[in-house]
């Protein structure tokens, strides 16, 4: 799968919220099924987030031999 541009993730969010807001929903329905998305989307931005500072991890054990020394100063973490 390729990665999407913005323009086709603006375009996949904004069908997306008008889909899932159609059909009558109250504003109460609205409102709890947009903080349903907004804790899914915070779950996917920690994982993104976790696995990108694994990566840079790695790049940085790479680049030193393998070693895997900590950058921080003892107690610092």
């Amino acid at each position: 799968m390729h990665p999407l541009t913005g323009e086709e993730l603006s375009a996949l969010g904004f069908l997306l919220g008008v889909s899932l807001s159609s059909g009558g929903k109250s504003a109460e329905e609205l409102n709890n099924l947009g903080n349903v998305l907004t804790v899914a989307a915070d779950v996917i931005l920690t994982i993104a987030g976790r696995r990108a500072q694994l990566e840079v991890q790695q790049q940085v054990q790479a680049a030193n031999g393998g070693n895997s020394t900590n950058p921080c100063p003892k107690g610092a973490n």
